[in-house]
């Protein structure tokens, strides 16, 4: 793959600004694109209500039970091939969801969680500061004094798994949807197909004066990183093209432009 950009030179009397441009690319089979996008998509929704005696016993003179629960999760995964065994270069975790249980005239209790996390690669979930978010926020409320009704909270938070390459489509997707009589889930992974490379580019620093001591050795560090599916491209030959913006700097950059006189003379 060969990249190109076109650096756009912004003269202000002896300044000099150096913007990034135009970035073009061009695929080359030959190069492929050491990453691969992940995007997880996790939803359940559960709603269930009966009567409950103690003990957890299903009595059709037992007390009304009502419990719901309503939570989403959306998961990037970005993997690495650059090494000989494949790593993830980075995983974002966003999910929202509230939850709801209560047996009438014992207990009952309200949940709701919601967050993100962006974890790198050597990071884990289970970490104590990450864990510490992966939390539901629970308000709590007695009625009676019931023994024996234990309605278990929400369970944990975690990010949702990916399957094997073989079961995804031809659109390079896998979904699958579960309904029973009181639940509901959706979970869905697609792989993003192979992607142009991305370039980055950055000038250090971003003014130069044209009239310091050294007018000759008036620099500036170019910074280029060339990624596709956010992993770096190594060894990937970049073309620059520097220009004037017409008219910039109160200079006349067009191409045949008129020319001036000095005593009466080209």
């Amino acid at each position: 793959m060969n990249t190109k950009s076109l650096l756009t030179l912004i003269s202000f009397c002896a300044v000099t600004v150096l913007v990034p441009a135009e970035l073009a690319f061009a695929a080359d089979a030959d190069s492929p694109c050491p990453g691969e996008t992940w995007r997880v998509v996790d939803h359940v929704q559960y709603s269930r209500k009966s009567k409950e005696s103690p003990a957890g016993n299903y009595d059709p003179n037992g007390f009304d039970t009502e419990d719901y629960i309503d939570l989403s999760i959306r998961a990037t995964y970005v993997e690495d091939h650059t090494q000989p065994i494949a790593r993830w270069l980075s995983r974002t975790f966003a999910w929202s969801g509230r939850a709801y249980t209560e047996v009438t005239g014992c207990y009952g209790f309200s949940c709701s969680t919601g967050g993100g996390l962006q974890l790198g690669p050597s990071e884990t979930v289970s970490s104590a500061s990450n864990a510490s978010q992966l939390q539901w926020s629970c308000r709590h409320w007695l009625e009676g004094n019931c023994f024996g009704y234990l309605h278990a909270l929400p369970l944990p938070l975690s990010l949702p798994d990916i399957v094997p390459k073989d079961q995804l489509d031809a659109d390079h997707c896998y979904s699958k949807e579960t309904h029973t009589a009181d639940r509901y889930e959706r979970y869905s992974v697609c792989l993003t197909p192979a992607a142009p490379e991305q370039l980055t580019l950055e000038a250090h620093p971003s003014e130069v004066d044209a009239n310091e001591t050294a007018p000759n050795d008036v620099t500036t560090k170019l910074s280029l990183d060339v990624s596709c599916h956010g992993v770096p491209v190594a060894n990937e030959p970049v073309d620059l093209r520097v220009s004037a913006e017409d008219r910039s700097g109160g200079h006349n950059h067009l191409d045949n432009r008129p020319r001036g006189k000095l005593k009466d003379k080209n």
